[in-house]
């Protein structure tokens, strides 16, 4: 969704350091080559948070992200493929993008690690500006007065929570820092300039992401170096344009904010907005419409002007859609209504809602289809093609009703992959922020199964889903963990319809914050399981099938559970590993494992310096009898003093037992363990790293996907198609590798 919830990421937190900008994994060896594996992406689409868009030409699109870099489309968005650290892009969190309008093969990226460029259209980047995060980016083309010349403006603040900010300009030789007058306090979320002469810009400033200032309007003449407000007195600015007419060289038009309640019955409490034209650049105004939103200029019809308020598309609102004047603002029509516009899988009335980066960076539009503009928020990208007539989704496709396939645009955060051993067909995926989906065609499309009731705020329309877990011998009986988000309590929730949204039954009572870990006794009697699962920490054991559930360990630092095939049950996290030899009975636990896999911050696992266990799996030993035990460790974290953390990787990385526990070997150090896997049939294991969890944010020791064939004496690189390596969670089943990174999603080996 920087360090936000994921997919979301409807979390407004500290992004936390994108530690190195090394494109090269610290651990581990080379990778394999692309062509030796097939990798295919599996998710319904969306999940957010977008924060701008560009288009280009040639079926050219860019759209930034929050959580995993930029994602290109070169077939107007019926594609898409992730842009990361493996292009020379080394940041999760990218919040503005530009295109060169002369040379469109040149990409300008701004993120929370400063300014990227590519010169061959996105497909490798290399730092442009180092450091800083960059708020507003636009390049300016004045064939009239300077020929080709394109002259590119950015908006670069010190970091990613400050409101001081610098304007960079870049003449063709490179971004230079200019010495501006422009007040300080001010958020600068968007650059405009004159399409007659790239030396008048307009910049709109007001409240951003991570940090905010005056919503207000300011023009410079000379390029970016002084400047004066404008509209000083109409009231808080939503947007500003330029918008010459032959007649009206310097004619500039401007909306002020809505202020009245969004939740209003009749959508006119309070002040309203208002759209502004002035013809002398800004000294004076009239007032040509009691209206406001984003202002859409037509580059084909010279007196046509559209409106967009984008803070208020709701059916009931009187605002919503898209509004249009053909003669200069002085008749009104709504030419296109949210009640007709697809949403793609959600339900939700609040889809075509604004993203957290700034109001004024929701639409894009096309400079070579006067009728062509792209919507971005903090879940999905929607485009129109008609003036605003209909929207639809360019995130996902409806493959049939109710069933949805990505276009390969996530940007999500995967909690827990869940792989029916009973149902091939059966596929879950749990979610930040989307909650529940499921796939009954394995992969091929996905749908909602998230609770009405326990989805909260969300109404059905996402969620959070912490764990799930199928029965092996059964098919179609689930067990999951079902909560609005992760701060507020889960539900433990049971299905025996393969996990359809209406199917829950929470008979079980059994609620808390942190539902994690759920583990099934391969021993216990079929028709009647016994189960595993950590609520805020402590152990709770099922011997009903999930029916109750009764605390049998008050760990208090517990979150994640395994049974070996022998009965033997397992627990880890912060509190170290414990072990039961007793079916897990209340009394019958021990700790066990070595000092490293102790943290020292209690509390969830996705607490940004939380260190510990965060998988234990168990798999058959290799060339021997009985299983062996495999625990990842996030290694301890140190404050560094400035970005709340480092990672130091001490004690992280991937350790076993070949006798249920008592003794261990570290067969892998990793900085940053998540997971883990073995191939029941070669013996083959998977390690994931990732220096994000729930949110983004890139280091260098994050090494992703590695595979050992040699039973952890050596270990490879795979890249793995991701743009980051960044992988949380794993599953194998069938002889197919499952891989879940915070951004792209779900990504399957097919080979």
């Amino acid at each position: 969704m920087v360090a936000l919830a994921g997919g979301a990421c409807t979390s407004d937190s500290d992004p936390g350091p994108n530690a190195n900008a090394d494109d090269e994994p610290a651990t581990g060896g080379s990778e394999l080559p692309a062509a030796s594996r097939s990798w295919t992406r599996s998710n319904p689409g969306g999940g957010g948070s977008f924060g701008g868009a560009a288009i280009g030409p040639e079926g050219l699109l860019v759209v930034v992200s929050d959580l995993s870099g930029a994602y290109i489309s070169r077939d107007d968005g019926l594609s898409w493929s992730g842009t990361g650290s493996r292009h020379g892009l080394a940041a999760t969190h990218t919040s503005t993008v530009a295109l060169d309008p002369s040379d469109p093969d040149r990409v300008y990226i701004g993120t929370d690690e400063g300014l990227f460029v590519s010169v061959d259209g996105g497909q490798r980047f290399e730092t442009s500006v180092e450091g800083g995060y960059v708020t507003a980016l636009v390049v300016g083309m004045s064939p009239a007065a300077q020929g080709d010349r394109t002259i590119a403006f950015a908006a670069i603040t010190a970091r990613f929570d400050s409101n001081q900010t610098a304007i960079w300009r870049n003449d063709g030789d490179g971004f230079e820092r200019l010495e501006s007058d422009l007040p300080d306090g001010r958020v600068v979320l968007a650059i405009r300039v004159d399409p007659n002469a790239t030396d008048r810009i307009l910049a709109v400033t007001g409240e951003g992401r991570f940090a905010s200032g005056p919503e207000e309007a300011w023009r410079s003449n000379d390029g970016g170096s002084t400047w004066r407000q404008i509209g000083l007195e109409l009231g808080p600015v939503l947007d500003a344009r330029f918008a010459p007419l032959p007649t009206v060289p310097d004619r500039v038009l401007l909306t002020t904010r809505s202020l009245g309640d969004s939740d209003s019955t009749d959508g006119a409490s309070g002040d309203d907005g208002a759209l502004h034209e002035s013809v002398d650049g800004g000294q004076s105004w009239q007032q040509l419409h009691d209206g406001t939103g984003l202002i859409w200029i037509s580059s084909a019809a010279a007196d046509q002007i559209r409106l967009v308020d984008v803070e208020h598309q709701f059916p009931w609102d009187d605002r919503q859609g898209v509004w249009e004047s053909p003669d200069r603002g002085e008749s009104w029509d709504r030419v296109g209504s949210v009640q007709d516009w697809s949403k793609g899988w959600s339900t939700a009335y609040w889809a075509y809602g604004a993203p957290f980066d700034g109001l004024v960076k929701t639409l894009t539009f096309d400079a070579n289809n006067p009728n062509r503009v792209i919507w971005v928020n903090g879940q999905f990208v929607y485009q129109s093609s008609d003036g605003g007539t209909e929207f639809e989704p360019i995130f996902s496709d409806e493959v049939t009703e109710g069933s949805w396939r990505s276009r390969g645009i996530d940007n999500v955060v995967v909690a827990d992959i869940e792989i029916s051993r009973s149902d091939q067909n059966l596929w879950l995926v749990g979610y930040w922020d989307l909650g529940c989906f499921r796939s009954l065609d394995q992969g091929a499309t996905w749908e909602n199964c998230n609770d009405l009731e326990l989805s909260g705020s969300w109404e059905g329309a996402g969620g959070f889903m912490p764990t799930v877990l199928t029965d092996p011998d059964r098919p179609g009986v689930v067990w999951a963990g079902l909560a609005q988000d992760w701060e507020e309590p889960a539900t433990l929730v049971r299905s025996t319809e393969s996990g359809r949204g209406d199917s829950w039954d929470r008979s079980a009572g059994l609620v808390g914050v942190d539902i994690s870990g759920l583990s099934l006794d391969p021993t216990s009697e079929q028709a009647n399981r016994t189960l595993f699962v950590t609520v805020a920490g402590d152990v709770f054991r099922s011997t009903d099938d999930g029916l109750s559930w009764q605390s049998v360990l008050a760990c208090g630092g517990c979150r994640e559970t395994q049974v070996s095939a022998t009965g033997v049950v397992f627990a880890g996290g912060e509190a170290g590993m414990w072990r039961s030899s007793d079916g897990g009975k209340e009394g019958s636990w021990e700790q066990i494992g070595v000092d490293a896999m102790t943290g020292s911050v209690s509390g969830p696992s996705w607490s940004f310096q939380w260190s510990g266990i965060t998988a234990i799996v168990v798999g058959p030993q290799v060339g021997g009898t009985g299983d062996q035990l495999l625990v990842t460790v996030l290694g301890a974290r140190e404050d560094d003093g400035e970005d709340g953390g480092e990672n130091d990787g001490e004690g992280g990385g991937l350790y076993r037992s070949l006798d249920d526990g008592d003794t261990w070997e570290l067969i892998h150090q990793a900085t940053f363990a998540r997971t883990a896997v073995v191939d029941p049939d070669t013996g083959q294991i998977w390690l994931g790293s990732s220096s994000a969890f729930d949110a983004g944010g890139y280091d260098s020791q994050s090494s992703g996907l590695e595979e050992s064939n040699d039973d952890g004496k050596t270990w490879t690189v795979v890249e793995a198609d991701l743009p980051f390596p960044l992988v949380s969670d794993l599953e194998m089943t069938g002889g197919r590798l499952f891989v879940g990174s915070p951004g792209v999603g779900l990504t399957i080996d097919g080979s």
